[in-house]
């Protein structure tokens, strides 16, 4: 550092260091303020009183006593469009939904107050960080769409080897979904809305060369990403469910489809042909394709998990509790990882620490949930430890699983590890590891946080 440079260094660490003496009572000479030793200055710009008060009801005071911020990022989480942010100058910044690509590329997405009169209030900002490249980029910016979703080709686009598109579905400022197509061809990126549709859920061909898209609750269509075209309507009826899923191997499509006796199939589409996997269901289908497409695994509402071999039909597994919420394929397809909610007998319910959900998903309790395994090579089935409160992102993420399963990993590269949020008892949300190869395994603390994946290798 220059002569000049270490006196600001020493003048910011003399001035927050007094801060921290005053406000720890081990070390306070004489009372100060949050925002330097004058008390008079209480009410500076950075009291914690710019907080709301149910926002801090379950902190310890030694973390509301204590402000050198001057950001509520809960509050910017819950912002609606045609509320009114005044912003001092300080600026605030979220950061969303890691998503790795399957060459290592990164995306991640920046949610920011907007500084002029946008539609929405925010700024949405997608970085993309090359393999090779620790650096992130922007790539795209828009004040008129919010983040829902993200999802990499698995495949690169036909203009050339270092072409790769990013599908990232928003939340436009008039409430309906789109899907933006961001290519990546660092140096250079390019925007395209690709579709609108209510709901709309989507599945990538092997090759990238197409997607499934479901959308409206009614439609299953072949989009061809090389022309920007729908190439074919499904003539399907389309079943309860949410994420139509390509097969990862061939050109196969998973999907549920609803007969004239009003009763669910799902079913597997080979070109015109049609198999039943499953038939006669009464409710919504939640479905994956294994890794190497051998398998099939499906639940029906929050009934136990199936699996079975497609080109039989014979079923080869089953989990021994239901209340399945969200199942999740292991990447070498011997293993099932999924989350159990409590039973009607089941007294798992705590209370939530005030202020850790963003407006309006708070609720005065959240459920613990429970990781199982499947072991299908073995033929055993386990319970995981202690049930845990899952973070908000975490809730997400099950909750759409079936559409975050062909993008984001919870599972190590190498099938060991499952990765995910919850909140410890002190109401702090952290990034745990598990062991999904040890019954008796305990949880590991990574680190603070919402939401994590890993990569695909």
């Amino acid at each position: 550092m220059t002569a000049n440079d270490t006196a600001i260094h020493e003048a910011v660490r003399s001035h927050y260091g007094a801060i921290a003496r005053a406000t720890d009572p081990e070390l306070a000479l004489t009372p100060a303020s949050c925002c330097g030793e004058d008390t008079a200055a209480a009410d500076c710009g950075c009291s914690p009183k710019l907080y709301d008060e149910n926002l801090l009801a379950d902190l310890p005071v030694d973390v509301t006593g204590l402000s050198l911020g001057c950001g509520d990022p809960v509050t910017i989480a819950g912002l609606t469009p045609g509320e009114t942010v005044v912003d001092l100058g300080s600026g605030a910044r979220l950061y969303q939904m890691p998503t790795w690509a399957s060459d290592q590329r990164l995306a991640f997405f920046g949610m920011e107050l907007a500084q002029d009169d946008s539609p929405t209030g925010i700024v949405l900002k997608t970085y993309i960080t090359p393999a090779d490249d620790p650096t992130p980029a922007l790539a795209h910016e828009t004040n008129t769409d919010t983040l829902t979703y993200a999802y990499w080709a698995p495949a690169n686009c036909a203009a050339s080897s270092n072409c790769r598109d990013l599908a990232v579905l928003t939340t436009t400022v008039n409430g309906s979904l789109s899907v933006l197509r961001i290519r990546d061809e660092a140096p250079d990126f390019s925007t395209e809305r690709i579709g609108v549709g209510g709901p709309f859920f989507y599945s990538y061909s092997p090759d990238a060369s197409r997607m499934i898209w479901q959308r409206f609750g009614r439609q299953l269509e072949v989009y061809d990403t090389g022309s920007d075209t729908i190439i074919e309507n499904l003539p399907d009826q389309v079943g309860l469910m949410q994420a139509p899923m390509w097969s990862p191997v061939d050109d196969r499509l998973l999907f549920s489809t609803i007969d004239e006796a009003g009763h669910h199939n799902l079913v597997i589409a080979d070109g015109e042909d049609r198999q039943i996997v499953a038939t006669d269901q009464r409710g919504q289908l939640s479905f994956a394709w294994s890794p190497d497409g051998q398998h099939v695994a499906y639940k029906l509402n929050q009934g136990s998990l199936h699996v079975v071999e497609p080109s039989s039909g014979t079923e080869v597994a089953v989990s021994n509790t239901s209340r399945v919420l969200a199942f999740f394929w292991s990447p070498d397809g011997q293993k099932i990882a999924y989350l159990t909610a409590p039973g009607d007998s089941d007294n798992s319910q705590v209370r939530e620490p005030a202020g850790l959900l963003a407006a309006p998903a708070r609720q005065n309790t959240s459920p613990m949930v429970t990781w199982h395994v499947l072991d299908l090579a073995n033929g055993l089935d386990w319970t995981h430890f202690r049930g845990f409160i899952p973070t908000r992102d975490t809730v997400y993420l099950a909750s759409f699983f079936d559409q975050f399963a062909q993008s984001h990993r919870v599972w190590s590269p190498d099938s060991r590890y499952l990765v995910y949020g919850e909140v410890q008892e002190t109401g702090v949300s952290v990034i745990s590891i598990l062991d999904a190869t040890d019954p008796a395994a305990r949880s590991q603390l990574v680190t603070e946080g919402q939401m994590a994946v890993w990569s695909f290798n």
